[in-house]
C-alpha cells in the first residue's frame, strides 16, 4: 500500500471540521458537495473503524510518500 501524504488519522482542518460536526446543517451542506468530509474527519466512524487493531495489517507492505512542505497538500495533524 503506497500512501501519498495520507490522512491516516483523519483531519480536523485546523478545527473547521470539528465545528461542522457540531453544526449538523452546515456539515450536511458541506458533505453534500464534498462527501469525503464525513469519512475523513478525525474521530469519524470510518477513521475509528479503520484504525481498530492498529493501523497496519499482516502481510501488507506499506510505503508513505510525503515531504516537509506537504502542509499545502496534507495537514501535519493527520499523519
Amino acid at each position: 500500500m503506497i500512501g501519498v501524504a495520507p490522512a491516516t488519522n483523519g483531519i480536523s482542518a485546523y478545527g473547521m471540521l470539528n465545528f461542522l460536526a457540531a453544526h449538523r446543517e452546515a456539515k450536511d451542506a458541506v458533505g453534500s458537495v464534498i462527501p469525503a468530509v464525513d469519512d475523513g474527519t478525525a474521530g469519524s466512524a470510518f477513521v475509528t473503524e479503520t484504525g481498530q487493531g492498529g493501523m497496519t495489517r499482516p502481510g501488507v507492505e506499506y510505503a508513505t510518500v510525503s515531504s516537509r512542505s506537504d502542509l499545502v497538500v496534507q495537514l501535519h495533524e493527520s499523519q
